[in-house]
């Protein structure tokens, strides 16, 4: 009886927006990678917005509803469509080799995983997505858009 009347609270409460859906989140975005249809890097997108914070002009991430997100400790564990830089596009603020072959395995283990989830043809956005992440790192386009990148120091946080 209680944990039907848990359950119903819970719904109720999911279904006024104060707490997110099962299978979902709520996670600080700071960036955003804008993709063409056909997967290339248009640009990066700064999603932060100013606040005052006492004294302070503090830029904060903005906080969106999205999937699951898995509980990292040492472990190579990739979330879907929102994580890090490490993972999504393979690079790391460290340039030692060993930072560099953790961020090429958070890399494969995110490309993995989307490319067994995201099928081209369902939709428009699936197919960039599925499309940027199958043509892997060393894309002619990437190295283009890697200086961009760092120089927006968004490594560590979610994109």
């Amino acid at each position: 009886m209680i944990l039907q009347a848990l359950a119903k609270y819970y719904e109720n409460l999911a279904e006024e927006g104060k707490v997110p859906k099962p299978g979902w989140c709520s996670a600080k975005v700071s960036y955003q990678i804008n993709l063409s249809e056909e997967g290339d890097v248009k640009g990066i997108s700064c999603l932060k917005t100013e606040e005052e914070r006492g004294k302070k002009t503090v830029q904060v991430p903005q906080v969106f509803l999205v999937p699951e997100m898995v509980t990292r400790s040492s472990g190579v564990s990739a979330n879907f469509l929102c994580d890090n830089a490490k993972y999504l596009l393979g690079i790391s603020q460290e340039t030692d080799e060993k930072s560099k072959k953790r961020a090429k395995e958070c890399f494969d283990a995110a490309r993995e995983r989307h490319l067994s989830i995201l099928a081209p043809g369902k939709s428009t956005m699936a197919k960039a997505v599925y499309l940027f992440l199958k043509s892997g790192i060393l894309k002619k386009q990437w190295n283009i858009r890697k200086s961009e990148i760092i120089g927006k120091k968004l490594q560590m946080e979610a994109i």
